[in-house]
């Protein structure tokens, strides 16, 4: 939920804002029945290690549980 902290694996996720959008730009436009979603999230070590992140270890799950892979 918006809000609510996760940690996985020493990282404290939270996700601060989620927005849905037909278009990222007069280019990028969602096809028919899709839209984009966008989120703000804030990533914060709680290890006593150096974490790394990417764009590509976030995923999309839909409410029946299907993973979307962009």
């Amino acid at each position: 939920a918006v809000g609510e902290p996760a940690t996985v694996d020493g990282r404290k996720l939270t996700v601060s804002s989620i927005e849905r959008k037909d278009s990222l730009s007069e280019y990028d436009k969602a096809d028919a029945g899709k839209v984009y979603v966008v989120a703000n999230v804030t990533i914060e070590n709680v290890s006593d290690k150096v974490q790394t992140y990417n764009v590509f270890d976030f995923r999309i799950q839909t409410v029946g549980g299907q993973v979307l892979d962009v």
